[in-house]
């Protein structure tokens, strides 16, 4: 990004990068360094991108609470020039937080809009001098919804390692502002979930799809606190099955995730195993539980299998490209949570390291009765 000589002596070394989201806003996507005549930055994906920072600028941050003193997450604010131009937009973090630069010498104002009211607040910020930084500190933000605190642990109640790989979903993985990040301690800060008086659903889960929690359901105005007990094992009331071209495999690991929307799907199940020290790793995707049998497109199988170190896409996998994948004989029931049925295809194995396919038409089949 180009820089007009005039302004490179007094240019800061370190300026803001930002990307728009979906919805409109653009969010902070690290920053930009200066070079001899222009900030240099490095993108990885195509979309709009901005770099700025106001001039004369200076720094401020802030720390957005509930009166019960929980972080307001998630939640879109600004920061205007009072009378005139907005000088940052952006979302809140995780921790309810934000530094922003914002013009020097000039009466400034915060603005919050609670997103199921179109009620604003707006919080007087007064003059910071050029190159200077002022910490608000808290700053009482008494929106409607509900803010809760989340507890990540692992099944025996105590903290899970690995708390930097879970992420938490409400109402689902991949909803519209949904998802939360755990502080090193294992919580999370859970506000403004949804504008419906309908329940929430919570779940966390880790970026591998190894372990999850069950699926809680809870009330949109409970402000109560939320245990949410990590597991990747099979439990003893569960069992899945998986043959390969006539190998059985021992699954001894589940993690059921919700995921709705996700085409026709809403459930990504995680069943693995090991054998001849590879892990195998089956992902089912399905459509809503039900009696029955499912349609081609209301179901879909993958099983990578990686050698010691390997990651997704890294070793072999077998894939069912001509959606020959058959799930029969189903049952659900909604009371216990309990899903069983038979699922069986032919699907070929490739090497996703070598782009190349290694056989064709090999006969996978299997059982399962889980608890989501």
């Amino acid at each position: 990004m180009p820089l007009a000589q005039s302004t490179v002596p007094t240019a800061p070394d370190q300026v803001d990068f930002w990307v728009l989201d979906p919805d409109g806003f653009w969010l902070p996507a690290g920053t930009a360094t200066l070079g001899p005549d222009c900030y240099i930055v490095f993108v990885t994906n195509s979309g709009g991108y901005n770099c700025d920072v106001p001039r004369p600028a200076a720094r401020l941050c802030a720390a957005l609470t509930s009166p019960a003193g929980i972080p307001v997450t998630h939640s879109p604010f600004s920061i205007d020039i009072t009378g005139g131009f907005s000088c940052w937009n952006a979302t809140l973090d995780c921790n309810g937080e934000f530094c922003a630069w914002v013009a020097a010498g000039t009466d400034l104002q915060l603005v919050l809009t609670d997103v199921c009211t179109g009620e604003a607040v707006t919080v007087a910020i007064e003059p910071i001098a050029q190159g200077a930084q002022f910490d608000a500190g808290e700053v009482v933000i008494d929106f409607s919804g509900t803010s809760f605190v989340a507890a990540v642990a692992d099944c025996g109640g105590t903290g899970l390692p690995g708390l930097s790989q879970i992420e938490i979903w409400t109402n689902g993985y991949g909803s519209a502002g949904g998802f939360v990040s755990t502080q090193p301690d294992g919580t999370a800060f859970v506000s403004k979930v949804g504008c419906d008086p309908d329940d929430v659903l919570i779940q966390a889960f880790t970026r591998d799809y190894k372990a999850a929690s069950r699926l809680v359901r809870r009330a949109n105005d409970d402000d109560r606190a939320q245990t949410l007990e990590v597991c990747g094992d099979l439990e003893s009331d569960e069992n899945f099955t998986l043959t390969i071209d006539g190998t059985d495999l021992t699954i001894t690991e589940l993690a059921p995730i919700y995921w709705p929307g996700n085409g026709n799907y809403n459930w990504l199940i995680r069943a693995g195993a090991a054998l001849a020290g590879e892990e195998y790793s089956l992902l089912l995707n399905v459509s809503d539980p039900a009696t029955g049998m499912y349609a081609a497109d209301d179901a879909a199988i993958v099983v990578y299998r990686l050698a010691p170190g390997q990651a997704y896409g890294e070793g072999r996998v077998y894939v069912d490209p001509d959606a020959t994948l058959k799930i029969t004989g189903t049952s659900f029931d909604a009371a216990a949570g309990v899903f069983e049925g038979s699922y069986s295809g032919t699907m070929n194995l490739q090497n996703d390291a070598t782009q190349t396919v290694e056989a064709v038409n090999l006969p996978v089949s299997g059982s399962f009765r889980i608890r989501l």
